[in-house]
């Protein structure tokens, strides 16, 4: 979603407003919470010369929540870097899920290229259960002209119902 790199371009800067306030909320709220094998790929990904287009920790206790919050079994991602959000995804559904190539699905995860959302999006609400949640990444390396358009679809992807499911 944003930065994994410490001293990259602030994410959310509208939001937070301040570096030193989106630091402290990652080393008082996120870090602590952040599962050890987590930890260790977003270090070992730190040093890749495009690490800003990985998925933060922050957004990706965010992503576990709502996985949690609807009891999540079956889920599917479009787009992956070196596997954070993939790997969390994994640690936080059940013992009993699974990621799945195919069939029906309980959560969706997109973050892949920003000019094709409008295809996941309609593929995936023919393929997320009705009331469940997709997820899009949203990026601030978007170009001026597509950045409104991509905000608008990753929010329609984010709270899209599928209908007839």
């Amino acid at each position: 979603m944003e930065s994994t790199i410490e001293g990259a371009a602030m994410p959310n800067a509208v939001i937070l407003q301040s570096e030193g306030l989106h630091e402290y909320i990652l080393d008082t709220a996120v870090y602590p919470r952040e599962a050890e094998p987590l930890k260790e790929l977003r270090k070992a990904t730190a040093s890749h010369p495009t690490a800003f287009i990985g998925s933060s920790p922050d957004a990706g206790q965010l992503m576990a929540m709502l996985i949690k919050l609807v009891h999540a079994k079956k889920t599917i991602e479009v787009g992956v870097f070196t596997g954070y959000s993939l790997l969390l995804t994994a640690l936080a559904i059940p013992d009993d899920g699974h990621k799945e190539n195919e069939g029906r699905f309980d959560f969706a995860f997109v973050d892949a290229d920003k000019e094709n959302y409008l295809g996941y999006h309609e593929r995936l609400m023919k393929l997320v259960k009705f009331y469940k949640i997709k997820m899009a990444a949203t990026s601030a390396e978007s170009s001026a002209e597509n950045s409104a358009e991509t905000e608008t679809l990753a929010a329609a992807v984010t709270l899209g119902k599928s209908k007839g499911n």
